[in-house]
């Protein structure tokens, strides 16, 4: 009876260490999860800051629920490209509140869909219609990855690109779908000046 004891002691332990195991292999390998995500800007030189990251909730570092990234270039026209391949469903130029902004979709697949936001941070409707005209994709067009969608007009210090990630409609914290590439190059913005700051809240 002892030795029988022992031996579902010890498979009880095995079985205990392989759920572990497991769970922590899923844990270390988060990056990806299908999509693959490449970052939303072209050259990492090219953005100062990330002053805003996810949060669903105003218990973050920047004090407010923020569903989406922004990427903040260091100057005028620079370059964003599309994170995954698929198709372009919306392009437009569209005023948020005082502040004039071109808004895309485009659909990865059935399940997730990426949103750009390019801000040049304007009150001027000529702004606008100039950053509708540095987009480069159109409506109904399918891309490659990575492939260019615009350049960003930057008209004062708050120009930047919104990034945000749907799945099943809902907004969702990107980290797990970046490759471990573009998650790394993406914190390395955030850190130069925000060294305690995580993607998601």
């Amino acid at each position: 009876m002892t030795h029988f004891n022992s031996r579902v002691l010890t498979l009880g332990f095995l079985l205990f260490f392989i759920a572990c195991k497991s769970a922590g292999s899923e844990e270390n390998d988060e990056f990806g999860s299908g999509l693959d995500l490449s970052t939303p800007y072209v050259n990492e030189a090219d953005i100062a800051s990330i002053n805003e990251a996810f949060s669903l909730h105003d218990n973050a570092p920047w004090g407010f629920k923020h569903v989406g990234i922004d990427f903040f270039p260091d100057e005028s026209l620079k370059p964003f490209r599309t994170s995954c391949a698929g198709k372009v469903d919306k392009v437009e130029l569209w005023q948020n509140g005082e502040k004039w902004q071109v808004n895309i979709i485009i659909s990865c697949n059935a399940e997730f869909i990426l949103l750009y936001s390019f801000e040049p941070f304007t009150q001027d409707e000529k702004t606008g219609q100039d950053q509708l005209a540095q987009i480069l994709i159109k409506e109904g067009s399918r891309l490659e990855q990575n492939e260019k969608i615009g350049n960003l007009i930057v008209t004062s210090s708050g120009g930047h690109v919104h990034f945000s990630l749907k799945k099943n409609n809902e907004f969702i914290c990107p980290k797990a779908y970046f490759t471990k590439a573009a998650y790394q190059s993406i914190m390395d913005i955030i850190h130069k000046k925000h060294p305690d700051w995580e993607m998601c809240y």
